[in-house]
């Protein structure tokens, strides 16, 4: 039976062995020899290691492993406070909130600065200048691992293609210019850049990178270990979520259709 067709249960019972084989994009020797350990589930082990549940199987994790990824990454989460999520998109969220959040911060999601004929690479979602630093602020609503793992892996990817590609960065300032004329392009020019990841979330901010599942933590941990070799600076919000999905009533039947039916 193919994994995907069987049923959770079964799967979380009969657990992966971990990344050593499962996830090789997120292996390295020492994490995956050292800290991901195939098991029974945890209720049958006594253990003081921590257990997380990933794709339907159960992973035990290093007790220390878990507090060095903190000690690395708790560092980056501000204490500054942003605008709670209050309309349906991010799109919205972006351009309706954090754009008004930050005065001559321009717009640029579903923006491109890939070289001609390759992959679209979104530069951010809202950039501004702060300290004399271009900051590109990426977001994201929620916390599944996979979007977040994309969010952290963007931010890097569109630092070092803006520092790679002059094609890119004369894309970017023309994008940038077009929405707002009297930016600020000089941190671009010497590329001095900044990357901020904005979570939203219902999840209390206190918790900082705790609030993270553990694979988007080791996908953060990558970037900021990849944004610190381009000299760019981290910075990671947890932004509130008060928005409140309305629920789609079912139409209610009508009972002279019950009876209709009935009688035919």
């Amino acid at each position: 039976v193919p994994r995907s067709d069987r049923p959770r249960a079964q799967r979380a019972a009969t657990a992966v062995p971990g990344l050593l084989h499962s996830t090789g994009s997120l292996r390295t020797p020492t994490e995956g020899q050292r800290c991901f350990h195939e098991l029974t589930p945890p209720s049958l082990e006594e253990s003081s290691d921590q257990f997380h549940l990933s794709d339907g199987a159960w992973y035990r994790v290093d007790s220390n492993y878990l507090t060095k990824l903190r000690s690395d990454l708790d560092p980056h989460f501000t204490n500054a406070v942003l605008p709670a999520r209050n309309v349906h998109s991010e799109y919205d969220y972006n351009e309706k909130q954090l754009v008004p959040h930050w005065p001559g911060s321009v717009l640029l999601d579903r923006s491109d600065t890939s070289p001609s004929g390759q992959t679209q690479v979104e530069p951010c979602d809202v950039a501004r200048v702060e300290n004399e630093r271009l900051v590109l602020t990426h977001v994201k609503l929620g916390v599944k691992a996979a979007d977040l793992s994309h969010l952290f892996s963007q931010g890097a990817t569109s630092v070092e293609l803006l520092n790679t590609a002059p094609e890119s960065r004369a894309v970017l300032r023309e994008l940038i210019e077009h929405r707002n004329p009297d930016f600020d392009l000089a941190p671009l020019e010497r590329q001095d850049f900044k990357i901020e990841y904005v979570v939203v979330t219902k999840k209390v901010p206190d918790l900082r990178s705790d609030a993270l599942p553990l694979f988007s933590r080791i996908s953060l941990r990558r970037a900021c270990r990849a944004l610190a070799s381009m000299k760019a600076e981290v910075s990671v919000y947890l932004a509130g979520d008060m928005y409140i999905t309305q629920k789609r009533e079912r139409p209610r039947k009508n009972k002279s259709d019950d009876v209709s039916s009935q009688e035919d």
